[in-house]
């Protein structure tokens, strides 16, 4: 599956690769649900997502990447990358995915936050420790303090990463708020 086209042109391509109809996808999915997503008109939840894959016989996941680029709401879009790893997917095409959400000047920048903090956070599970301090240093200067739970997560994961490179004294001096 390509990763760059959004969730709806890529099951339209994938259902008109295989000479399918709508109705023929639309085992769990509404016709019209279908339809609504391969035009853009709505964003399949990780579950109708999979039910579509299995319609068009595609292996289950094998919609996740352009669901990444697609999904606009924060928790969501940590799960998928939370699966996306459990389930083996390159971790070199997440964090080409979420650089691309970081760097799409048409999102807002709450949603290219984000993306930087879960770029963070599987850079952490790699143990890439020197990048997450540079991102999340970077990121802590960028986020305004009205974005409280975003912070929270930032100092975190800022705090964790200061302790893997055995720095506990600059975990201890995190400013909060902007100085």
């Amino acid at each position: 599956m390509p990763t760059d086209i959004s969730i709806g042109k890529a099951i339209q391509r994938a259902r008109q690769a295989k000479g399918l109809k709508l109705r023929a996808v639309s085992r769990t999915v509404s016709v019209a649900t279908l339809n609504a997503i391969e035009h853009g008109r709505m964003i399949p939840s990780l579950t109708v997502a999979d039910a579509i894959a299995a319609g068009l016989g595609l292996m289950p996941g094998a919609l996740d990447v352009p669901l990444l680029l697609s999904i606009h709401d924060d928790r969501q879009r940590t799960q998928l990358v939370d699966r996306l790893l459990a389930r083996g997917t390159g971790s070199k095409t997440v964090q080409h995915t979420l650089r691309r959400i970081m760097h799409d000047t048409e999102r807002s920048p709450r949603h290219r936050r984000h993306a930087q903090w879960l770029l963070a956070r599987l850079l952490a599970q790699r143990g890439s420790w020197r990048r997450v301090v540079i991102l999340l240093e970077h990121l802590l200067g960028q986020t305004p303090p009205s974005c409280g739970a975003l912070r929270v997560l930032i100092l975190s994961t800022l705090g964790q990463a200061y302790l893997h490179q055995n720095q506990p004294q600059r975990s201890l001096k995190i400013p909060y708020s902007k100085q």
